[in-house]
């Protein structure tokens, strides 16, 4: 039987201390690299690594970010991220719901021009937790054998 393992395991690392998490990729007992049949790593790529804003999106020029990885990139305007960063500053409105949702949908379209998923759904809503207002993103990926993957994430918090 061959395993078709496409994508390399990540573990999700909670710091309880602020609530902050961060992701790091696992690794056997042998010291080599977990991989499994997934797209955990490329979710957590695409939508969390920092696609550079547009002119139009931040005008000082030395504050559209980017990601360092796409200086590597051998396709011609393509880069891997998302715009989510750019809510860093907004306030919990419908506008920011929809834009998370929409920033995140482009950050993933890859998964499928490239033919690695029938399709990819996502979905974002408002909701709080402890009081803090937070945006949810439900990406729901629908595998070429037509079984579909449901994965969450919080992709937009504040403190009041």
């Amino acid at each position: 039987m061959t395993n078709n393992y496409i994508d390399l395991k990540l573990t999700n690392i909670t710091d309880t201390v602020d609530l902050l998490g961060y992701y790091d990729i696992s690794i056997d007992t042998d010291g080599d690299l977990v991989k499994e049949d997934g797209f955990d790593t490329n979710l957590v790529v695409s939508m969390f690594c920092e696609k550079r804003a547009g002119p139009d999106e931040v005008i000082e020029p030395t504050l559209r970010r980017g990601w360092w990885g796409n200086t590597l990139s051998d396709t011609p305007n393509f880069e891997i991220g998302s715009k989510l960063w750019l809510l860093d500053q907004a306030k919990l409105t419908t506008g920011t719901v929809s834009l998370a949702a929409q920033y995140t949908q482009q950050a993933l379209v890859w998964l499928k021009t490239d033919g690695h998923i029938k399709d990819v759904i996502v979905t974002a809503a408002a909701s709080f937790t402890s009081g803090r207002p937070n945006v949810e993103v439900k990406v729901d990926l629908i595998r070429n054998d037509n079984k579909i993957e449901y994965k969450y994430f919080t992709v937009w918090n504040k403190t009041g």
